[in-house]
């Protein structure tokens, strides 16, 4: 208790501190970086949660989502979050066949686990492992979270969110993370998915050590560049793999990866450009009906010329409940199409369109008693998200543009555009 209340009283003085800082003329974008920053040096499972705020403004600059999205992409570790007690364990039980590399310690970090590079039957190898405690980690976290949340909500009234349903949300997506059985059976089905697709590379993965260790999982090596590190001449390249692995994953497969950005891509050439996907944790799978719903949506994107109709029938599949959206007149379902088709609008017309949007459409809902389907939620997050990826790897590119044009070829050909790939 003691430790929380310090955490409480530290993070007020930090959020005190950067709004005197914006009443003095410093930009908002600027002081709401520098809080996160400072909730990064702390524990980097607060910056994950707070990355994730719905609001209505887009508050940070291109630059500055890099700078967080690369300290969350190597995180931070110490020696207390090494299981070492596991390692000799692993050591003594005669896994003579898997030996990991540069003595013993991690070559990467993430916020759950800590990566190793290893052999394994002279082939080179990722392993994963648990960071010790994690478990306990993440409850003490996300307690604390609590009260950060609030302070948050406190200096910036343009943020709305119910505290409860925010942090158990990401307490359910935290623990997906540590359940290595589950990622293991996620890798195995997205390989399968894309076993056909020569530019996308999804990694093998050994289930025997997973099995055996349920804080392990063991899978090949893929050999490429970080993202910093991509020749210029090929960004256009790995931007249109990208998007169509995307539209595949959602719009196919209904199978997707949950923490998709470019921490988890890796940048390969040969004699063509190919992209390596990693880090599958957190993946959701689609029901035919909340396919059918992001299929409207889509086909709004690739058929700009004809809005209101396509918002129409997007309205309909994605307004939940029906039966109240249903029972509505017609005068009122005709003024919530109007504005919804004014949001969507105006966020295409900028070449994004963000959670923000989606907060604002719930809002007005509210009024109604309706809210927007949670597919559709997690599928314009996840569409945000893609244009932070797509932004890093070719700066000006516009997702919009290339959406449009790969949904509309989609919708054309049945799909067969990106079966191909």
């Amino acid at each position: 208790m003691v430790e929380e209340i310090i955490l409480v009283i530290y993070t007020a003085l930090v959020f005190l501190l950067q709004y005197i800082y914006y009443l003095c003329g410093r930009g908002k974008g600027t002081c709401i970086f520098n809080v996160l920053k400072k909730m990064a040096s702390i524990n980097v499972l607060y910056i994950k949660v707070l990355q994730a705020f719905p609001s209505r403004d887009k508050l940070l600059t291109l630059e500055q989502e890099n700078e967080l999205q690369r300290y969350t992409d190597n995180v931070p570790y110490t020696k207390e979050d090494i299981d070492d007690e596991f390692l000799r364990h692993f050591e003594k039980d005669g896994n003579q066949t898997l030996l990991l590399e540069n003595n013993g310690f991690p070559i990467r970090a993430g916020s759950i686990s800590l990566v190793y590079g290893g052999i394994l039957d002279n082939n080179p190898v990722i392993v994963k492992v648990g960071r010790k405690n994690i478990k306990v980690k993440i409850e003490s976290a996300l307690k604390q979270l609590k009260y950060i949340v609030w302070l948050i909500t406190l200096f910036n009234s343009k943020i709305s969110v119910d505290i409860n349903d925010f942090l158990n949300e990401h307490r359910q997506l935290f623990l997906k993370q540590i359940d290595f059985a589950s990622e293991l059976n996620h890798l195995q089905k997205m390989k399968n998915n894309f076993k056909n697709i020569d530019n996308v590379i999804i990694p093998t993965v050994y289930p025997e050590f997973t099995k055996k260790y349920s804080n392990m999982i063991v899978m090949d090596y893929i050999d490429g560049v970080t993202l910093n590190n991509i020749d210029d001449d090929d960004k256009d390249k790995y931007v249109e793999i990208i998007i169509k692995y995307f539209l595949k994953s959602w719009m196919y497969d209904r199978f997707y990866h949950g923490d998709f950005h470019p921490g988890n891509i890796i940048f390969v050439k040969n004699e063509t450009c190919k992209i390596g996907v990693i880090d599958f944790g957190l993946m959701n799978a689609l029901t035919e009906f909340e396919q059918s719903g992001i299929h409207s949506f889509m086909s709004i994107m690739s058929t700009s010329d004809n809005y209101r109709e396509g918002i129409r029938q997007f309205t309909n599949d994605i307004i939940r409940p029906k039966h109240t959206y249903d029972n509505l007149e017609d005068s009122v379902k005709e003024d919530i199409l109007l504005r919804i088709s004014i949001i969507i609008k105006a966020g295409f017309s900028r070449s994004y369109l963000n959670a923000s949007d989606l907060n604002i459409i719930n809002i007005f809902l509210r009024d109604y008693n309706l809210n927007v389907d949670p597919c559709i939620c997690k599928f314009i997050i996840a569409i945000t998200v893609l244009d932070s990826v797509v932004q890093r790897v070719s700066k000006g590119a516009n997702y919009i543009d290339l959406i449009q044009r790969y949904a509309k070829s989609m919708f054309l050909t049945d799909l067969a555009d990106l079966i191909e790939m």
